[in-house]
């Protein structure tokens, strides 16, 4: 019986001593590092929270919960869409609860900028909101794993500001503080390089990712051409590149190597937003209000779309089946249609307002 007691105590001891070496924490509230989501349902963006006892921040655990866990589920702050609705999902600490972070889940969505924000949109156009928190592109947008990546106008013209807008936060950030020269044009290696051509510039830079960068943009130079002026240009699945440039012989849309090595001419004419297709053997961009696509291997193209004044921007789906398309109309205004490269079929997805700004679609990938 005296060992029993002997061995209590000891229990006992350690036991006390396990207590107070992590005492409970009283937890006052909880904040979740957003209250807004808008994913497909094959994607899975992490989001935090933060407990707080009055004033002060506490390490306190954390259990995530959804409202509804066949739109959208969440282990560890990790959201995954599951299916076409919205959830609400929640963290709770010390018995409080969270405000809610609204998911908005779709099987496709296609980003682009609005009047006022920028704005998400189903393909079928019966989903259509602002992204809260940022600010009308004045460029191609760049939708990534994490965020959006987009060109915002500078408190001086024409300057521009590289912005971010964090998925795991409420607001827009800058990538770069200081402006830089007019963003031209903004796409994703197959690394996940931020790539990005800027105006009156020779050169494609390259960011690895859109936080802690530091230096001045120079500094991200990939590629360089002499004499050559690159506008717009995107990066194949196997890293070549096609640029739409001003050339000592005049404008011209070239195929070049990963190491920027000349290949083929495609147009030698001005063309807008050159795009490869999602297997990239195709090339989909504009050429006054045309939009053309063509065979990379023979340098075939066929016309999907002729409409409006110009297309000013373009986007093909995951799938390569669909390309979203932005339209400037005869009023000079901006209408977003949706192209089937297959069918040939086009749609209008949206319809042109006053204060519309260009549409410069993405589509979520």
């Amino acid at each position: 019986m005296r060992k029993l007691f002997v061995i209590m105590g000891i229990v006992a001891f350690f036991s006390a001593c396990e207590k107070s070496s992590s005492p409970d924490v009283d937890v006052t509230d909880v904040l979740i590092s957003t209250d807004w989501l808008a994913i497909t349902d094959s994607e899975t963006v992490t989001i935090s929270a933060r407990t707080f006892d009055g004033g002060t921040s506490v390490n306190a655990p954390i259990i995530w919960k959804t409202s509804d866990a066949q739109v959208a589920t969440v282990s560890g702050g990790a959201v995954s869409g599951r299916g076409d609705g919205v959830a609400l999902i929640t963290a709770e600490a010390g018995g409080v609860e969270s405000e809610p972070c609204s998911v908005h889940v779709a099987g496709e969505w296609i980003v682009y900028s609005g009047a006022e924000s920028l704005r998400m949109i189903t393909p079928d156009n019966t989903r259509d909101m602002a992204v809260p928190g940022t600010f009308p592109a004045e460029l191609p947008i760049l939708r990534l794993p994490t965020g959006i990546v987009y060109a915002g106008a500078a408190d001086i013209t024409p300057y521009s500001y590289l912005l971010f807008r964090p998925f795991d936060g409420d607001s827009t950030e800058r990538v770069f503080a200081d402006r830089i020269e007019p963003i031209r044009d903004i796409r994703r290696s197959p690394s996940g390089n931020i790539l990005l051509s800027k105006f009156g510039g020779n050169a494609i830079y390259s960011f690895p990712s859109a936080r802690g960068l530091s230096g001045e943009i120079d500094d991200y130079i990939a590629l360089a051409f002499d004499g050559v002026d690159i506008r717009e240009f995107d990066v194949s699945p196997s890293g070549g590149y096609i640029v739409d440039a001003t050339t000592p012989v005049g404008p011209r849309m070239l195929f070049l190597s990963a190491t920027g090595a000349p290949l083929d001419t495609l147009i030698t004419t001005n063309g807008r937003c050159p795009r490869f297709s999602p297997d990239g053997s195709k090339v989909a961009y504009g050429s006054s209000a045309r939009l053309w696509i063509a065979d990379v291997a023979t340098l075939v193209r066929s016309e999907l779309l002729s409409e409006g004044l110009a297309i000013e921007g373009l986007s093909w789906s995951p799938d390569g089946a669909r390309i979203a398309i932005c339209v400037r109309n005869p009023l000079g205004k901006y209408d977003l249609w949706i192209g089937n490269t297959t069918t040939g079929a086009t749609q209008r997805l949206t319809n042109a307002e006053p204060a519309d700004k260009r549409y410069f679609p993405h589509w979520a990938d």
